[in-house]
């Protein structure tokens, strides 16, 4: 596609809500591999990746060339809206991320209309630039629900007036505590010593419970204009080819060629994922299934308590251990 041709009105955005550890990368990759679709990874986070280049040695080459693309016809096209703009490159990603704390946090309602104008015209030549480069028109982001990006979804629809799908992806938040209590990690991907995290089960809950209330509540106020979808991660494990194909559906994308590879038991690797967990690197040839592991009565009273508001919303019984 040229540059001219490309209209942030054409892109449609897929995206990946809920909390982190609930299989959001495994379901980017997989999206990703859909026709005519690109999965980004959690794009909430690019603007820091630019600021810090390549640092990241789990990166390889050909991802950090597909984003060094992209940030010339990014730059290339707020260059052109906004004629005036000749701001350094660092000092603007810093102030991107400034705007998308305000824009996208708990505190939106603190964004000031400038604040609110550069996100719109930053978010909409970001996107832009990302279906240029990799010649798609759907994109997905996994940025997640989660505390500085909880209201993404209505940031990237309402300021920035692009036509996005959400995909809540639900998992369990015994099994989202018992993933928090094996270690950070950001940690574990840098090869640290030390991985533990302070209080990963108070933090699980309270994280999970804003999360997905968060997603459901902006599902459910801007069901008009965006059309939401609710996966629970328990049954994605038990029937993955079904619900890759439910989801195939509801994006509106053939995804034949990926089941066919899903059935043959290939391995299924990301592309442009630039952020997410450590799948996003090593690709995956299965969905795993939750390993027999319990939480402490205590853990589990501290989860039941934490997450009650919105737990019964998705798990009424007590199907999980």
């Amino acid at each position: 596609m040229r540059s001219k041709d490309i209209s942030a009105d054409s892109v449609e955005v897929v995206f990946i809500g809920g909390y982190g550890r609930s299989g959001s990368t495994i379901l980017d990759i997989l999206i990703g591999n859909f026709e005519g679709v690109v999965g980004v990874g959690e794009l909430v986070n690019i603007y820091q990746y630019w600021i810090e280049g390549n640092d990241d040695k789990n990166i390889n080459e050909e991802v950090h060339a597909f984003w060094e693309r992209v940030k010339h016809a990014y730059m290339k096209r707020l260059r052109e809206r906004v004629p005036i703009f000749a701001v350094d490159e660092r000092e603007h990603f810093r102030d991107m991320q400034k705007n998308q704390k305000y824009v996208e946090s708990i505190w939106f309602f603190l964004a000031t209309s400038k604040r609110k104008e550069t996100y719109r015209v930053s978010l909409r030549s970001l996107y832009e630039a990302i279906s240029e480069v990799s010649g798609c028109s759907t994109i997905v982001d996994s940025s997640k629900t989660a505390w500085l990006s909880a209201f993404r979804p209505r940031g990237l629809l309402k300021v920035a007036g692009l036509s996005i799908s959400c995909l809540h992806v639900v998992r369990h938040p015994y099994q989202v505590v018992l993933s928090m209590k094996k270690g950070d990690n950001v940690k574990m991907e840098k090869g640290s010593s030390d991985v533990s995290m302070l209080f990963p089960v108070l933090r699980g809950a309270l994280g999970w419970t804003l999360a997905n209330i968060l997603c459901f509540y902006q599902c459910r106020s801007y069901r008009a204009e965006m059309k939401s979808m609710v996966l629970q991660h328990e049954n994605f494990v038990d029937s993955p080819m079904k619900e890759v194909s439910n989801i195939s559906r509801f994006v509106g994308k053939d995804c034949s060629s990926l089941l066919d590879r899903m059935d043959k038991g290939e391995k299924i690797t990301s592309k442009f994922l630039f952020s997410g967990n450590r799948v996003r690197m090593l690709g995956f040839s299965s969905v795993q299934k939750n390993k027999d592991k319990h939480l402490s009565i205590f853990e589990k009273l501290i989860c039941d308590v934490v997450t009650l508001p919105i737990r019964l919303k998705f798990y009424s019984g007590n199907n999980v251990k």
